[in-house]
């Protein structure tokens, strides 16, 4: 059950996160999304491989944030992120799972151990570059627009190919870590899974992308505002460098959440109602995932589960 759970978190986040990392060349038309998906895949199990030997330390800040234990605890965590980023993809929601698995980890910790057991220090970091990130992405895109103004090189079609597979890389030292990290908690070591397993992770996450990517792309490509490939390509460098940034520190940060907000900045006009609508959703999923996983725990409980 541990394992089927996060097989289909992975999945889910291959739909509704993993495809941001492709979002700017499939809606520029530098790539085919079959092409980028497998792209995509190879680069994510790159900087999840990367990621497990240069940013360990990522695996195990969301999971610091609070004490859980046992099996049925982690599978009311993973339970409640598949149930919210499924609904959050149904609505064409890009969502942050890395943020859904932190406030479901709080909420079963609440349940079992009471306020006492979540770590506000380590809750009140992974807020912090949240909006850290975020904000790196946007004035990053917004800074390089003032210098990289004008209409599309030759080169860009290229550039925006490379910053795909580039994109993939981060996002797969990010999330893919975050994912070794559940699986260490599933298998109670503390050491990282063998390559054949993220190989796997890897392709679940490609699977994804490829079944489902479509709503989000639309969401945060078209939706948003309709880029060409110069500023897609700086949407596409501001982002890797706040991501670049939040690995380095060892801070779990967003993929999708970082490069919409490097998007809006490399726009000069994203759409407000769209950007509305997405705060919304992602001020919402802390409260909202906190709440779902304690109810989950709860139920779990009454049939002695926990």
């Amino acid at each position: 059950m541990t394992l089927a759970l996060l097989c289909a978190l992975v999945f889910v986040n291959g739909a509704t996160d993993a495809v941001a990392s492709v979002s700017s060349a499939v809606s520029c038309g530098a790539l085919g999304m079959r092409t980028a998906v497998r792209l995509s895949a190879l680069f994510n199990f790159i900087g999840m491989t990367a990621s497990a030997l240069l940013f360990p330390q990522i695996a195990g800040a969301v999971a610091s944030s609070a004490g859980i234990e046992g099996d049925a605890a982690l599978c009311a965590v993973m339970l409640t992120v598949v149930l919210w980023a499924g609904a959050a993809w149904y609505f064409g929601i890009p969502t942050s799972e890395s943020h859904a698995v932190a406030a479901a980890i709080w909420g079963c910790a609440l349940f079992t151990g009471g306020i006492y057991a979540v770590d506000f220090a380590a809750a009140a970091r992974l807020i912090l570059w949240l909006v850290l990130s975020c904000s790196i992405g946007w004035c990053g895109a917004y800074a390089l627009r003032t210098v990289m103004c004008g209409r599309s090189g030759r080169h860009d079609v290229l550039l925006i190919r490379i910053s795909c597979a580039v994109m993939s890389f981060w996002h797969g030292a990010q999330d893919g870590q975050k994912f070794i990290g559940l699986y260490m908690l599933a298998h109670c070591t503390n050491a990282p899974p063998p390559l054949a397993v993220i190989a796997v992770g890897a392709a679940i996450m490609a699977a994804g992308t490829r079944v489902g990517g479509g709503r989000i792309v639309d969401k945060i490509s078209r939706e948003l505002g309709v880029m060409n490939t110069r500023e897609s390509l700086i949407c596409d460098i501001s982002a890797s460098l706040s991501l670049c940034a939040a690995s380095v520190a060892g801070a779990p940060v967003s993929t999708t959440h970082v490069r919409t907000c490097a998007a809006a900045g490399a726009q000069r006009s994203p759409d407000r109602g769209i950007l509305r609508e997405l705060a919304i959703a992602w001020a919402l999923t802390f409260p909202a995932c906190t709440a779902i996983a304690y109810a989950i725990t709860f139920i779990i409980s009454l049939f002695g589960g926990i």
